[in-house]
């Protein structure tokens, strides 16, 4: 996947220039959190998403049998990381998102569980000493009409022939265009 025709987009893309191959991109995700937009990026390896952030990732982390992890670039160095982690069991277990510290202790966790209906996920958000803080939040697969970032971003995305998923949340403000590798590692 090309990170270089998204750069203008995102400054934060040129945190992982030279890093990682990128063959090892699985997809670059904008987010639109009311009003303000975000690059993630997604890779194959627990070595790629070290590489990114720059140490080594808790223990908890470690041992997911992940099939892929992703990192909110624009978090990196500050007190709240935004990282994912991509599950392959327990089935009904869809993605864990974790909000860790400088440190890099675990500050909350969210467990993206999948629904009956494809393109729903629900979400249950939990503090660091695992009580619930919420449960079932939803997010939705949509269309380009929700989305509210730059319009160019899908447009260059479809003219160089890669896959867009549009997401976002019922309850929140918030919307993501997802832009997956064309080559289909998805």
């Amino acid at each position: 996947m090309s990170i270089s025709l998204f750069k203008k987009f995102s400054p934060a893309l040129e945190i992982i220039d030279g890093l990682i191959p990128d063959d090892n991109v699985t997809d670059i995700l904008f987010a639109d959190r009311e009003g303000v937009v975000t690059a993630h990026i997604g890779v194959k390896t627990l070595e790629d998403i070290e590489a990114i952030i720059g140490d080594s990732l808790p223990e908890e982390i470690r041992s997911i049998d992940a099939k892929r992890y992703g990192v909110d670039l624009d978090t990196i160095g500050t007190s709240s990381l935004r990282l994912y982690v991509d599950n392959r069991e327990p089935a009904d277990i869809a993605l864990y998102g974790y909000y860790l510290d400088e440190d890099l202790n675990v500050l909350q966790t969210k467990v993206y569980k999948k629904a009956d209906e494809k393109t729903t996920l629900y979400v249950d958000r939990y503090d660091a000493e695992g009580n619930l803080l919420q449960e079932d939040d939803p997010e939705v697969e949509t269309d380009e009409i929700d989305w509210t970032g730059s319009t160019e971003i899908a447009e260059i995305a479809k003219e160089n022939g890669m896959p867009i998923v549009y997401l976002r949340k019922l309850n929140r403000n918030q919307v993501y265009l997802r832009i997956e590798n064309s080559i289909g590692v998805l």
